[in-house]
């Protein structure tokens, strides 16, 4: 009650156009499971038969680009020649070049580089075998919007990363062509957006206005719906506006068990359930794993290759 009445106070400020408490979001992975390398990309019903895209239409291209918007990204032979240079907005205001990630060490600091694999990994031969994202010729610009944490009562146990949403907010200015001084514009090849991570909250109106600007400049918001198996309308961003939200399924088409549903889903893509994860790129190799976090990346790379 105490912090609506502050806000309440701050927007009747004739400067102020909106106030939101800035609260923070997490990623949408959940434990690793093993399966059969890539299934996701075969024919349906478990997968988007990217296969075939590839063979009779097309691969992508470099000047088609999705921006993830995630915990930042880790080199990785897979992935290298697609991934654009990057940037960081964290630690709710700061922002610069580099999407090198906040902690290495903490949980969750390679979910970006698995987001980013799934779109665009190339298929050549790293670390052994190959992996291939859904547009494999096209191209990712990595940002970080993670920030780390320190203290025993946002993490349990110290470090952990969350994304406040004052960050997320100002990445998604930025690429709707807000100067950020020292900054240089996004590039204008890019056609979509990925982000992987949520919190069950109301979408602000901040996030709102800039979601309208993007869907102007013909630009495609994907985000994952939410593992809490709960209906999509209560987790952010799933249930902003102008967003394409995205379930998670398994081999077999099936809903995953632990994937958000409702109206507020726009379409469902493989993200992994049961024994049957999605293959991606992590430090110096791949593990299996799943979530919406991974179906989303699957559209994403549908529109990077449309």
């Amino acid at each position: 009650k105490t912090l609506s009445k502050i806000i309440e106070k701050i927007k009747q400020s004739p400067i102020i156009a909106e106030a939101t408490p800035n609260f923070l979001s997490s990623i949408m992975e959940i434990a690793e499971a093993n399966t059969q390398v890539q299934w996701n990309l075969q024919a349906p019903p478990g997968g988007v038969d990217a296969t075939t895209t590839w063979a009779y239409f097309t691969r992508g291209a470099p000047h088609s680009t999705i921006a993830v918007l995630d915990t930042g990204i880790v080199s990785h032979e897979a992935l290298d020649p697609n991934v654009l240079p990057g940037v960081h907005f964290t630690n709710a205001g700061d922002y610069g070049l580099s999407a090198r990630p906040s902690c290495i060490e903490c949980a969750g600091a390679t979910h970006g580089t698995m987001v980013a694999g799934i779109i665009a990994a190339t298929g050549e031969v790293a670390y052994g075998e190959p992996l291939f994202g859904v547009a494999p010729h096209s191209t990712v610009i990595p940002i970080n919007v993670f920030t780390q944490f320190n203290d025993q009562k946002t993490c349990g146990a110290p470090p952990c990363i969350y994304s406040y949403v004052s960050d997320q907010i100002n990445a998604l200015q930025w690429l709707a062509g807000d100067d950020f001084p020292g900054l240089p514009p996004p590039s204008k090849n890019i056609v979509g957006i990925n982000m992987s991570f949520g919190n069950v909250t109301a979408c602000p109106l901040a996030v709102t206005r800039v979601l309208h600007q993007l869907q102007q400049l013909g630009i495609s918001v994907v985000v994952a719906a939410g593992n809490q198996n709960i209906d999509a309308s209560r987790d952010y961003p799933a249930n902003c506006p102008n967003v394409i939200a995205v379930a998670a399924t398994g081999l077999y088409g099936e809903r995953a068990s632990y994937s958000n549903w409702g109206k507020s889903v726009t379409i469902a893509a493989p993200g992994g359930n049961g024994q049957h994860g999605i293959y991606c790129p992590m430090v110096d190799g791949y593990r299996y794993i799943q979530g919406t976090s991974f179906a989303a990346p699957h559209v994403s790379g549908v529109i990077a290759l449309l």
